[in-house]
């Protein structure tokens, strides 16, 4: 799994993401993680789970969990091996403070609230129904199981008693969450795929997440930041009471926004910088003491990226 903002983007949408980059004086963040390889989830008589931790906080916001069932019988022929048996397949979402957006009709499999596929372009946000307990099933599905082997090659189906859940068959489709930071609201999604096959049960693909930093500002299904925060530098130029602070410049970016403090301080010294520029000059620093830096970029498309990671730097000793 590799945590970064990929270089992609989805046009399909773009006009709706900015509508929603600025809510008042809130900037849209998006934090994305592309799981790759992509996580293909087993559940074979042992439960199969995927813990997602949306902000790298080591608290897990909410778990997929899959188990497949089956009780096959085979006989041996001339013709081969048939083999057949019952088959059950759940895949459910549990969490403690994190809800999921449910079906919009309020059905239930079993008595536990469905969870609704929402397709890209999707807006979540306060405005969507959720499940109210932390708990949802996606699919529920039961059925017998054929399979036969041969000489002549290798065939086998399913034949389906009930499959419940609105999530049968969804190709790149998202779930919806709402979880808890400090207390506060954030919204985000979950890529997944639910592809048939010829074995005993749908294969569950978990392709990537997402989530949005700035609390209850809606995110959209699917969307993927394209404005990224430079790559921050080695501090150089350092004297007693000014450095020169440096990055790399990044394609699109309108300008940049820097921020430094006292390491430990409470609040920042932020400073615009042109979108062209790779470093900036800071004075009136305080001799021999350690500082921390970090930079964002604002693109000329109006998205606004996450800061980067912060750098420390010491400013030298003042001559008496």
């Amino acid at each position: 799994m590799k945590n970064t903002q990929l270089s992609k983007k989805i046009g399909y949408y773009s006009s709706m993401a900015t509508s929603l980059l600025v809510a008042g004086d809130l900037q849209a963040q998006v934090a994305y993680v592309d799981i790759d390889p992509d996580e293909n989830m087993g559940g074979y008589w042992e439960p199969d789970y995927l813990e997602i931790d949306f902000n790298t906080d080591g608290n897990i916001d909410i778990t997929l969990n899959q188990i497949v069932w089956w009780d096959i019988y085979c006989d041996s022929s001339t013709y081969g091996i048939t083999c057949e048996g019952s088959t059950s397949q759940f895949l459910f979402a549990t969490a403690d403070s994190a809800e999921v957006i449910r079906s919009i009709t309020g059905i239930t499999s079993y008595g536990v609230e469905m969870s609704q596929p929402l397709i890209i372009g999707d807006t979540i946000s306060f405005e969507d129904p959720y499940t109210s307990s932390g708990f949802a099933r996606l699919i529920s599905n039961g059925g017998t199981w054929h399979n036969h082997y041969s000489d002549f090659g290798v065939w086998g189906y399913v034949d389906w008693d009930f499959q419940t859940g609105l999530w049968q068959f969804q190709n790149h489709k998202y779930l919806g969450v709402k979880f808890l930071i400090d207390g506060l609201t954030h919204f985000g999604w979950i890529e997944i795929s639910t592809i048939e096959t010829d074995d005993i049960s749908q294969s569950v693909i978990i392709h990537s997440y997402a989530y949005e930093t700035t609390p209850e500002l809606p995110i959209i299904a699917g969307f993927i930041p394209t404005c990224y925060p430079p790559n921050p530098l080695t501090p150089v130029a350092i004297t007693g009471t000014t450095a020169k602070i440096k990055w790399e410049v990044i394609a699109g970016a309108d300008h940049y926004e820097l921020q430094y403090r006292q390491t430990g301080a409470a609040t920042w010294i932020t400073k615009t910088v042109a979108g062209i520029k790779s470093f900036r000059k800071v004075a009136g620093l305080t001799c021999d003491t350690e500082y921390e830096c970090s930079i964002r970029s604002f693109c000329s498309d109006g998205e606004v990226s996450l800061y980067s990671d912060i750098q420390t730097f010491n400013t030298n000793t003042c001559r008496l």
